[in-house]
């Protein structure tokens, strides 16, 4: 799959804003300039060396999703800034993309990333307000006919983020 310019943002999986403003634009527009940017795909992304070492390198923990999240947002707590240049075409086919059910590591990498950075109150509060904000969203696009909804992924939220609560 040939994706140009633009990395399909992230805020339309985590942030429960875009699925309840179906009529506004929450989302940034795609730019023709090159641009900051909060974070850069890990797929196609080039990093002074030293920038690597005053942010360290990538957080292994998080395994495949986040990484480069939690990455761009040390970056910048380093006091470097991340520039998108849309004249840059890379070729990167997602794992997580389509209609498949999400696998296990994507909700325990977005669980840590919430938690590194907000805790573990926050963490179940935003998976709390995600499921909601989908299960709102999918009653909504039923009633239009038209559900696009990935399968299994509210109760697959709610499972991971219960099953993750009685492990601790």
């Amino acid at each position: 799959r040939r994706h140009t310019r633009y990395w399909r943002d992230w805020s339309s999986d985590v942030c429960s804003s875009d699925l309840l403003l179906a009529t506004q634009r929450v989302s940034l527009p795609p730019k023709d300039e090159p641009h900051e940017a909060d974070w850069l795909s890990g797929a196609a992304i080039l990093i002074r060396t030293t920038a690597l070492e005053s942010a360290g390198l990538f957080d292994e923990q998080f395994f495949l999703d986040f990484g480069d999240v939690d990455f761009g947002r040390r970056i910048a707590g380093a006091g470097w800034t991340s520039w998108c240049l849309p004249v840059a075409e890379a070729v990167h086919d997602p794992i997580g993309a389509g209609p498949a059910r999400r696998p296990e590591h994507w909700f325990a990498a977005r669980k840590r990333y919430y938690e590194k950075y907000h805790g573990e109150a926050h963490a179940a509060l935003a998976d709390v307000l995600y499921a909601g904000s989908l299960a709102v969203n999918k009653v909504r696009q039923s009633l239009r006919g038209q559900d696009t909804t990935p399968p299994h992924l509210i109760t697959d939220l709610l499972g991971f983020g219960l099953r993750h609560a009685l492990t601790r």
